[in-house]
């Protein structure tokens, strides 16, 4: 009689043997030793048990790591912000109205900024303006409050950052040069050939 093992929920493979004898006692006896020597050298040999796969459906599910943001990102989004909205909030100092006298003489800035239209640019405006100072007023050099005062004069909006056209005069159109002192500008020869060829198409 073979022995069921038992081995939890798996699965296994036994092999039954059944043997039928037949003859004297003599045969019987020698048959029983053969199949006895023979079963004693089967039992050494390794039992192959074909187990199923585990179970898996009462282990618990492993849950997704979340979602973290980067935050060296985060800190370089805070600083980009940072420098936007100081960007945004730096103030200017606000220029001052100078005492000039724009209306008398032969041409009045008016008259000069309608002749020579400058249009809508900022640094036209500045050249005009600082031609028509050098000309007619004897100003070598201006500054943001010569050229505020003759704004209001204009009706024209002063741009928020007054020294701006100013400074890219100096630097890219190069039609004016650094003054004398700190914030101080004058018209050079080739802002003067710009106004030369200006108002020259109406």
């Amino acid at each position: 009689m073979a022995k069921k093992e038992q081995f939890g929920n798996s699965k296994s493979k036994v092999t039954v043997l059944l043997f039928q004898l037949e003859g004297d006692d003599q045969t019987i006896q020698t048959g029983m030793r053969t199949i006895q020597n023979a079963l004693s050298g089967f039992g050494k040999q390794v039992k192959q048990i074909q187990s199923s796969p585990p179970d898996n459906s009462n282990v618990p599910e492993e849950e997704p790591l979340a979602e973290t943001e980067d935050e060296s990102n985060e800190d370089v989004s805070e600083i980009a912000t940072s420098q936007r909205q100081s960007k945004s909030s730096r103030s200017f100092k606000m220029p001052k109205i100078l005492d000039l006298d724009l209306t008398s003489g032969d041409v009045s800035l008016k008259a000069y900024c309608e002749q020579k239209s400058p249009g809508s640019t900022d640094t036209k405006k500045y050249l005009v303006i600082a031609s028509w100072l050098k000309e007619y007023r004897q100003i070598e050099e201006v500054s943001c409050d010569h050229i505020h005062t003759c704004y209001r004069h204009m009706g024209w909006q002063t741009p928020k950052d007054a020294s701006k056209p100013l400074r890219n005069m100096v630097y890219s159109n190069q039609w004016f040069s650094a003054g004398s002192s700190e914030g101080m500008y004058k018209i050079n020869h080739i802002g003067e050939n710009i106004i030369l060829g200006m108002g020259k198409g109406k």
